[in-house]
């Protein structure tokens, strides 16, 4: 049976209840709350439970913020500049959400990852806030967690102009977490438009340097697509033309920070956002080309791992 919900800004899915089964979380930009549906285990899901959240939430990511063993939902809220945090219940289902502020009141956060970036083991959370041209620059704010499923206030790190979407990895194999924002007013100031912060081990980062064409990015991910234990990245890249063009552009990683010029290939009209999975059960590490993974289709706003 199909499950009709309200207009959502991005969906996951996650073994929520220990049943093994794929469950699936969304973020409801137009009703303002988050939707958790339990999967039967047979292709369809339970009706749906609501949570309220902040403002327009178009994003969503999970793990384990307060080391209980339970998954715990983070949700991005673009309208009123916040995260909301819901703890998971031993009983089942999740607790009210709590409020952390990121952005200040000019610069909405679209995007987020969540992963430990000062090594003392407790989940912190990256986020992509926009900019504007003209107007104030976007950056990315990094929450550092108190291991208790709360945060810190948010640092900034700036990310070119209008910072869209972000991602984490080790990119100069120094055992350092370092982030990646993917900047979509790059096409407009001729700049690059791939953004790579690297990390310092404190959750503090070198100033951003640049690469990529500044062609349109929507969405990044980032696996090792060639094998070689170095960090690579896939972008789904979208033109403002008419049909809206889209292409995912590989950029293989060097082991220093700095990758390889992009190699683009041809992926369907109007591309938002892209995973990387391995389709053909092959055993290797998912190559977003290989696979024949095209973008999907969708609004802005989402999380990337």
């Amino acid at each position: 049976q199909r499950r009709r919900l309200g207009r959502r800004g991005h969906r996951e899915r996650y073994f929520l209840n220990g049943d093994g089964w794929a469950d699936v979380v969304t973020a409801n930009a137009t009703s303002d709350d988050v939707s958790v549906l339990l999967s039967r285990g047979d292709g369809t899901v339970e009706s749906e439970i609501r949570y309220a959240a902040g403002n327009a939430p178009v994003a969503v990511a999970l793990a384990d913020l307060n080391a209980d063993g339970l998954k715990d939902i983070v949700v991005v809220n673009r309208d009123s500049f916040d995260l909301s945090v819901f703890l998971g219940l031993r009983g089942g289902g999740f607790g009210p959400q709590m409020r952390f502020p990121c952005g200040g009141n000019s610069n909405p956060p679209l995007s987020i990852s969540i992963r430990d970036m000062n090594g003392d083991g407790r989940p912190d959370l990256v986020v992509a806030n926009q900019g504007y041209i003209p107007g104030p620059p976007g950056f990315v704010s990094v929450l550092l967690g108190a291991g208790d499923g709360t945060f810190g206030p948010p640092s900034t790190f700036g990310a070119g102009s209008a910072p869209q979407v972000v991602a984490t990895g080790d990119f100069n194999n120094d055992g350092r977490p370092d982030i990646v924002a993917a900047d979509l007013g790059a096409q407009v100031i001729s700049s690059p438009d791939v953004l790579i912060l690297l990390g310092i081990g404190d959750g503090t980062f070198t100033p951003a340097l640049g690469t990529g064409s500044g062609a349109e990015p929507r969405g990044i991910v980032v696996g090792d697509f060639d094998a070689d234990g170095r960090q690579d990245l896939a972008l789904v890249r979208t033109f403002r033309s008419n049909p809206p063009t889209s292409y995912v552009s590989v950029m293989l990683g060097n082991g220093d920070g700095t990758f390889a010029p992009e190699v683009r290939y041809p992926a369907g009209l109007g591309g938002q956002s892209i995973i990387a999975v391995d389709l053909d059960s092959d055993l290797r590490s998912p190559d977003p080309v290989r696979d024949k993974l095209a973008p999907l289709l969708g609004r802005r706003g989402r999380s990337q791992r």
